[in-house]
């Protein structure tokens, strides 16, 4: 089976979003499957994953003249009969798949400005998103996608991102399939990972006595650090026995605004910020719990990788990787990322070594690392590309 594997950046290094087609690409050529990634942005580190590249060329300026540029270059690529399967991660007429690894772009436009703070935030958020033109047109390229009678099957990450089209899109229905996402599980399960985050810990918590959750985003506000904060501020004042925690922060993004919000809040030594890091198999074995209190997530790898590791996870409803979470048997899943109250209880619960026990064994036992496992994820997308080929005249041949 030849395949075309459509993403506008290929970049392993960046966010969850960019490993994860890394990983896909590489996963599908494990299972013998020809595959060519198109992309406009091809790294050096990009060719340690054995299948065929090429960057396509891209003019223009602005974001909009580049992705209009990138629009036909995919179309030129993608001619008759070139490929039996082109699965784009960005909204491509010649798709016979679309899978957005971010969730729909219209919902995802409309969760940015439902969660600005305050109500001048928000109405200049509303009065500004018609002048982001390069997202307008994404916009209304995924529109046109799910209302096309003919158009491509559109694959779901998970039950938040299939509610979000069932809702932009209703159309789209008969098309829809819900295929979960899915990790390398080995790195989080590997005896060196877990090594190496023992030795780590004991750099944070010399003593054993602390709880360390986890938080790693590429997007702090998006992700919901500063109501973390926030919520360590209110369970630091609570104080009592086993409260002594460690919160973790891992992302490049610039934190000083968050840096400077912890030490107000008197959480100087509680919340320490690592940069952006290339260990995080091992942080996820160093920590007890991850927590990631988001706005809006299509399906976290965060929370995949500590349930991998065996680590129950502290998240919200606006995630779609809260599938995973086993309606809390494994561990919190919160209803209103705004409510700080609710998350500072919630990190309460995590630092009750009995309950992350519970939760921590629920996890092993239900094997639960591989219902989040690539490998799941990928059987189960191929059988969509069997489901396209069967249904297309001349079986195997691009029409």
């Amino acid at each position: 089976m030849k395949l075309a594997l459509i993403s506008e950046q290929f970049q392993p290094q960046r966010g969850g979003a960019e490993r994860s087609a890394v990983e896909l690409a590489a996963a599908l050529c494990r299972e013998g499957i020809e595959v060519t990634v198109l992309a406009r942005s091809l790294p050096p580190e990009a060719a340690a994953v054995d299948c065929r590249m090429e960057r396509l060329a891209v003019s223009g300026w602005t974001r909009l003249e580049q992705w209009l540029s990138f629009r036909r270059a995919v179309e030129r690529m993608c001619g008759p009969r070139r490929f039996d399967i082109v699965h784009s991660l960005a909204p491509i007429p010649a798709a016979d798949l679309y899978q957005p690894r971010g969730g729909s772009i219209l919902y995802s436009s409309r969760r940015s400005r439902q969660m600005a703070n305050g109500a001048i935030r928000a109405r200049l958020k509303s009065y500004t998103a018609p002048l982001n033109v390069a997202r307008q047109l994404r916009i209304r390229a995924e529109r046109h996608l799910c209302l096309r009678p003919d158009g491509p099957l559109v694959l779901a990450l998970s039950g938040y991102v299939q509610h979000q089209f069932q809702e932009e899109y209703p159309a789209v229905g008969p098309r829809l399939r819900l295929v979960p996402n899915g990790i390398d599980t080995a790195a989080f399960r590997d005896p060196r990972a877990r090594r190496e985050g023992l030795l780590l810990r004991q750099r944070f918590d010399p003593g054993g006595d602390r709880t360390i959750f986890l938080f790693a985003a590429e997007n702090f506000h998006l992700k919901g650090l500063r109501r973390l904060v926030e919520a360590a501020g209110l369970l630091g004042r609570r104080g009592g026995v086993g409260r002594d925690f460690l919160i973790l922060v891992a992302g490049r993004e610039n934190y000083r605004p968050y840096f400077h919000m912890a030490r107000r809040l008197g959480l100087a030594g509680r919340v320490v910020f690592l940069g952006s890091t290339r260990r995080m198999s091992a942080l996820a074995n160093l920590a007890d719990a991850v927590v990631l209190p988001t706005y809006n997530d299509a399906c976290s790898r965060l929370v995949l990788e500590a349930l991998a590791a065996g680590r129950p996870a502290i998240t919200t409803r606006f995630n779609g990787a809260a599938d995973f979470l086993g309606e809390g048997r494994y561990g919190i899943i919160l209803a209103d990322p705004d409510d700080a109250e609710a998350l500072a209880d919630a990190l309460a619960q995590g630092c009750d070594a009995g309950r992350r026990r519970e939760w921590s064994r629920a996890i092993e036992a239900d094997r639960v690392h591989e219902r989040v496992s690539l490998r799941r994820h990928v059987a189960e997308l191929l059988g969509v590309y069997e489901e396209i080929l069967r249904g297309r005249p001349g079986r195997g041949a691009k029409t």
